[in-house]
């Protein structure tokens, strides 16, 4: 071994400080890499471990490769200062590379669709690429600082003591000043948080540079020039490549999303303590707004997406037997929290939110959600881990709304569990009811059926609905559903809740009805064989994330299809049921929802007039399904544009007509209509269809208008005369509409 310097009291001191700091800036850097590398690998577990154990593998690797070679320098001080202004340059140096890797990421994903296992490799080798050399570095000076610290080397015990003991005190700061405080945008952000952590190790280095030189006057200047030098290149590079682009960073490379990234505008971007949230305007759907969290979206103003929030709210207080206080874990849009604040019986309305970015995001969704955050004065806005929230709490509640996002995501997968579930039952009141939202799509049906099963074993009476294609609400509570159709048609009947729903184009409460699936025993036997799930077997935590890329949810649909009870035999007292025609009503649109997906298989096998069939009856038993709507006129455009032969056919011009002559779902726009603005458009569409001579569909807008507007005394007479004329026979007077040639598309109000 060479003859090692000796190392002075007041090096001594240097290199227990700079150690210390190079301990809290490695904690910044793996902070920040992790919540910038998340944006494009997804914050699944596996990928928090990928991050994490590439950034162990490289402390190890360059302990490792220098503990061989330490002994065999003279100056180990000097070594640890040059080591120091490598970590600030190679870590200023990758900063770019972040803002770019959502660009790689997303051609891997595409060719791995199918085996998620080798996506994890390549993700886990690209990590390393990214990491090795600035986290080599820093494996490398624990056996640089040890062998200063001990150059003589007779008790090198206590330098490492020392040495571990002041360089934790530092990765314990710079965790705490990472992870609560610099990587805020409203403070540093991500981005400079690594540049800030690199001028400290730069600046570490220097000095220690400068006190080990032991040379005076000219010489020493001479060389200090080159470390000096590297500490002003240092953040030189960091600042001159820019800021991150949002709309990259955003785009969701991991779930194989491509869009386009020049026509993106993000209006709002913020990194707080927990979560990067975005909110994203596209030009070209000037009425949509989506919010992504971790660059996966989790709401939007889209139809199929307003469908969900709206019937997360609206479900559970229609059924529930007590609306006097509410408790909504997850804000998102807000769009939930504002369709429960629709119901004038409630006097408090907690909403429990973990992210401030969210909070803060929400204000752009302010004039979908009536405003409910700032001018409501029954809404608590708590900021707060909800689950905690329920632990904590004293408050009881009527109804509790769990929506959270996917459970692929690392620690949702505890808002799933059997601990989770009988803690919301701790907190509900005698009668109260939970409602918990769970997805079909991207999710493999053992673990759909493992939280169902989870959830009945904590509550006697469980009820699964379905408010959009793949999109779940299961309903809990201890005692069960006993609904009365009066009571039903009276809530229904709220001014308030009658407009919002009409953004789903939902105005007759068979509609919501129809999206009933099963309950209890049906439940029980389907998902007996299921295992359950708790905190300390998180199943969903490591399984869902290897279905996050499968695609829709088929075989859990056609499972529930072939389970799905009339609602009426089992919701409702026998004293007070809906009558005849409401039963028919509820059967349209059941089968209306069965016939878009009965459609894709007949798709597949060639009978495309088949599916074409299906779908045209399916709009006309529930002319107010938006979704089979907009999934026809996709199904006769592509019909039309690919397979000319059929399109050629007699039977397709009929199906198109009858399509055509059906009404069009009268969806309002997202920001809401007026009860007077949606009598306006269904008066408009009732003077159509008796031009038209479609006198049934006539009556029944004259009888939509009546019950918009009470005080319209010609709506109901209007009616009657159409009834009338629709029971007469079609003669020449009617004549039918010439044939159409493309499916006509509707409006909103």
């Amino acid at each position: 071994p060479a003859v090692v310097s000796a190392c002075t009291p007041g090096l001594r001191r240097w290199l227990l400080a700079g150690f210390a700091v190079s301990g809290a800036t490695a904690m910044m850097y793996q902070i920040a890499w992790t919540r910038a590398l998340v944006m494009s690998l997804g914050s699944s577990t596996y990928s928090f471990t990928c991050i994490l154990a590439a950034f162990i593998l490289g402390l190890a690797v360059g302990s490792l490769a220098i503990s061989r070679w330490v002994d065999r320098w003279r100056d180990a001080a000097l070594i640890f200062g040059f080591a120091e202004l490598l970590i600030g340059l190679t870590a200023v140096l990758i900063v770019p590379l972040h803002g770019q890797i959502p660009l790689w990421i997303k051609p891997l994903v595409a060719a791995h669709t199918e085996n998620y296992g080798d996506l994890l490799r390549y993700e886990f080798l690209l990590v390393i690429a990214v990491t090795f050399v600035p986290t080599f570095l820093m494996g490398a000076i624990f056996p640089l600082v040890i062998r200063a610290l001990d150059a003589a080397g007779t008790d090198p015990g206590a330098a490492t003591g020392r040495a571990y003991a002041i360089n934790t005190l530092g990765t314990i700061v710079g965790s705490f000043l990472a992870g609560f405080v610099l990587i805020r945008s409203d403070v540093l952000g991500v981005q400079n948080t690594i540049i800030l952590g690199a001028v400290l190790n730069g600046l570490i280095g220097t000095a220690i540079l400068v006190r080990s030189q032991p040379v005076r006057g000219g010489a020493r200047l001479r060389r200090m020039l080159a470390p000096v030098a590297l500490l002003f290149v240092i953040p030189l590079v960091g600042f001159g490549a820019g800021k991150w682009d949002p709309r990259v960073v955003t785009a969701g490379p991991f779930l194989n999303q491509a869009p386009n990234l020049e026509k993106r505008k993000i209006v709002f971007y913020a990194e707080d303590v927990d979560l990067t949230v975005a909110v994203e305007h596209p030009p070209e759907h000037p009425e949509n707004l989506a919010l992504t969290v971790n660059g996966k979206p989790d709401a939007s103003l889209m139809t199929f997406d307003i469908a969900t929030q709206l019937l997360l709210g609206h479900l559970p207080a229609l059924l529930a037997n007590e609306n006097r206080t509410a408790c909504v874990i997850g804000l998102g849009s807000g769009m939930t929290l504002a369709a429960l604040a629709c119901y004038p019986t409630y006097e408090r309305i907690d909403c429990v939110e973990i992210s401030d970015g969210v909070i803060q995001a929400a204000a752009y969704f302010a004039p979908y959600i009536n405003h409910v955050l700032t001018d409501d004065p029954r809404v608590r806005m708590l900021r707060a881990d909800g689950r905690n929230h329920l632990l904590l709490t004293a408050d009881t509640y009527d109804v509790i709304v769990s929506e959270p996002s996917n459970p692929w995501m690392s620690g949702v997968s505890n808002l799933f569990t059997q601990e989770f579930f009988e803690l919301a039952r701790a907190r509900l009141n005698e009668r109260g009811l939970l409602a918990v939202w769970l997805h079909g799509y991207s999710m493999d049906p053992a673990d759909f059926r493992m939280v169902v099963r989870t959830l009945l074993t904590v509550f006697d009476h469980v009820s699964l609905w379905e408010p959009g294609e793949d999109d779940y609400i299961l309903t809990a509570s201890r005692q069960p559903l006993q609904l009365r159709w009066s009571e039903l048609v009276r809530r229904f009947a709220g001014p308030a809740m009658r407009a919002d729903l009409y953004r789903m184009g939902v105005f007759q409460p068979a509609q919501i009805l129809g999206r009933y699936i099963a309950a209890d025993d049906v439940l029980r036997g389907w998902v007996a064989t299921s295992p359950v799930h708790t905190d300390d077997r998180a199943q969903l935590e490591f399984s869902a994330p290897w279905h996050m890329l499968q695609g829709p949810g088929t075989l859990i649909a056609r499972a529930l299809a072939d389970r799905q009870q009339p609602a009426a035999d089992d919701l409702f007292l026998s004293t007070d049921t809906p009558p005849a025609a409401v039963t028919k009503q509820v059967a349209g649109a059941i089968a209306a929802r069965h016939a878009s997906r009965k459609s894709v298989d007949l798709t597949k096998g060639g009978d495309f007039l088949g599916a074409l069939r299906l779908l045209v009856e399916g709009c006309r038993g529930d002319p107010a399904d938006a979704a089979l709507r907009e999934t026809a006129l996709r199904a006769f455009a592509k019909v039309g544009r690919k397979q000319p032969e059929v399109a050629s056919l007699p039977e397709y011009r009929t199906l198109l007509e009858q399509f055509n002559r059906t009404p069009t779902p009268l969806v309002a726009a997202a920001r809401g209509s007026s009860l007077a603005e949606l009598a306006e458009a269904r008066r408009d569409r009732a003077r159509k269809f008796a031009q038209q001579g479609d006198w049934g569909w006539a009556a029944e807008e004259w009888l939509e208008v009546s019950r918009l507007a009470p005080d319209d005394l010609d709506a109901p007479r209007k009616a009657a005369a159409a009834l009338d004329r629709a029971r007469q026979p079609a003669g020449a007077a009617h004549p039918a509409p010439s044939p159409a040639t493309a499916p006509s598309e509707g409006g909103s109000p």
